[in-house]
């Protein structure tokens, strides 16, 4: 089996090979387009290396609340399908997920149209986006994508629902006792959620286009 990370002196990174397939699992997602939710198809092959890959970020955490790997493999999708549908290349994509290794959250996971966004994903079939209470870059971003990972099968289809700025998101965060969430319908039924294609430059174009079939 291929060894897609490495542990040195505490600390997890990519091997070569690792990066390579990282970067291959990047380059052969499908992007299907339509006007308001865009989807970005991972293969089976592809979610299995994001998942080791995913292995990278782990903390030693002893409480779930704070470090949960299905949902940091959740988030990791959700950032690279973002990167992806806006033309980010895979030498950028790759500097971006090592460098949040080792200098850690910057507070934004993409810039595009000159904001700098963060990117929210779930699974939840309720559209429930969490955020930290306690993450003090959680204020650095100018506003957030939202993403709904789904299993379809052996594959994995991550539906870019749109994006808002931080100040229209905050009046419909909720609190749970432990963190913080939003729910993308009432985005929506506020009229602050945002067709993520009005993030790309005029010049992008969605590369690798695929038939639904």
């Amino acid at each position: 089996m291929t060894q897609l990370i490495y542990t040195q002196s505490g600390q997890r990174g990519l091997t070569p090979a690792g990066e390579r397939l990282l970067q291959l699992a990047y380059e052969s997602t499908g992007i299907f387009e339509s006007d308001y939710k865009p989807l970005v198809r991972f293969s089976s092959d592809a979610a299995d290396i994001i998942r080791q890959v995913s292995e990278c970020r782990k903390k030693e955490y002893k409480s779930t609340t704070r470090w949960n790997m299905e949902a940091d493999f959740t988030g990791l999708l959700g950032e690279l399908a973002v990167q992806r549908y806006l033309g980010i290349t895979p030498e950028t994509a790759l500097a971006d997920f090592t460098n949040g290794l080792h200098q850690g959250d910057r507070g934004h996971d993409v810039e595009a149209n000159g904001l700098k966004l963060d990117c929210k994903a779930t699974k939840g079939d309720a559209l429930k986006f969490k955020f930290s209470k306690t993450n003090r870059y959680s204020n650095l971003a100018d506003g957030f994508i939202f993403v709904h990972v789904e299993q379809s099968g052996p594959e994995v289809w991550c539906h870019l629902l749109g994006y808002s700025h931080r100040a229209e998101v905050k009046p419909f965060q909720r609190d749970d006792g432990q963190r913080l969430f939003v729910r993308v319908e009432s985005l929506q039924r506020a009229g602050v959620l945002k067709p993520v294609s009005l993030l790309k430059e005029s010049n992008q174009t969605v590369t690798n286009p695929l038939s639904v079939n």
